[in-house]
């Protein structure tokens, strides 16, 4: 069994999700205007332009325990996910809210190809700021190492949370299950508990 908050991933046979929810204080602005084009160029570099230039990051969080022995997604084997961290997202005072969103940054001591996660810093952006029905937007792990490609997020058909606590926090978990795996949680109010499990 996993301590807490671990200092390294080696441990007995689990699963790594990443629980990605949206952050409150941006759900706080939902409300304000868009500014017509700003943010609407969603390439590659845009995104992780933006992502420096509009945001700033809170904190670095490591993953926290929790256990899911049904989880659909994919597995790796034990050992093989590298240790991360994750920082969520607020809009720097003054800035206009840009058309589509970042979320968090994750920064990883190595890659997680099953979610496009690369070693280094990469971003969780979504193509909207309406939480109340996720299959409306779109959300993905965006690395800034170009060599690796961008992961489209899938939800969880079981329309579940991966952890208990805010929804309107991102947050890395540890999930126990039978091998490793690696997922994220996006606030949506189709969920009964307001996010929903990605991956």
């Amino acid at each position: 069994m996993r301590r807490r908050h671990a200092g390294s991933w080696k441990a007995a046979s689990g699963t790594l999700f990443l629980l990605m929810t949206a952050l409150s204080s941006c759900r706080l602005q939902q409300g304000s205007p868009s500014t017509g084009d700003v943010g609407s160029d969603t390439t590659r570099s845009a995104i992780i332009r933006e992502a420096r230039a509009l945001y700033d990051y809170g904190p670095e969080r490591p993953p926290i325990a929790t256990v899911d022995t049904a989880f659909p997604g994919p597995v790796v084997a034990d050992g093989a996910i590298p240790r991360m961290w994750i920082a969520t997202a607020t809009l720097k005072r003054g800035v206009s809210r840009p058309v589509h969103r970042i979320v968090a940054r994750i920064r990883s001591t190595g890659a997680y190809p099953p979610m496009g996660i690369a070693a280094g810093d990469n971003y969780i952006w979504r193509d909207t700021w309406d939480v109340r029905d996720g299959s409306r937007g779109r959300a993905m792990i965006v690395p800034v190492d170009s060599s690796s490609k961008s992961h489209i997020l899938i939800r969880d058909a079981r329309n579940m949370e991966y952890s208990h606590g805010d929804p309107a926090e991102p947050r890395l978990v540890m999930k126990q299950v039978h091998s490793f795996a690696l997922a994220a949680c996006l606030e949506d109010r189709i969920c009964p508990s307001g996010h929903c499990g990605y991956y």
